[in-house]
């Protein structure tokens, strides 16, 4: 998708919605021991990533992935992956781009 406002401040935002409404720890359950959080970077390109991350006894996996950058023709090029094709990670990469064209959206 292409938004309007500064590749810099769609990473910021989704970064912030996916901390308040994705992050978290377990302390039981089928997951023992296991953690989910948010991890950014800048490619060399300038491209920024946004990871929701998860960590289970020693492994860790990326569940989602976001990357922003700007584009000739677009301040905020947003391209969002689902880490495989269930549909619930489908839905979760959709609600994002829910988040971006609202904006204040809530969780």
């Amino acid at each position: 998708m292409c938004t309007q406002h500064s590749s810099q401040d769609v990473a910021h935002y989704v970064q912030e919605k996916l901390e308040q409404c994705r992050e978290r720890s377990w302390s039981s359950g089928p997951l023992k021991n296991s953690d989910t959080w948010v991890e950014t970077s800048v490619l060399d390109d300038g491209t920024q990533r946004v990871s929701l991350v998860q960590k289970a006894n020693w492994n860790k996996f990326y569940m989602q992935l976001i990357e922003v950058r700007e584009t000739n023709d677009c301040p905020a090029y947003v391209v969002v992956y689902g880490m495989n094709d269930v549909t619930s990670w489908f839905e979760a990469s959709e609600e994002v781009i829910n988040w971006i064209e609202k904006w204040n959206a809530e969780c």
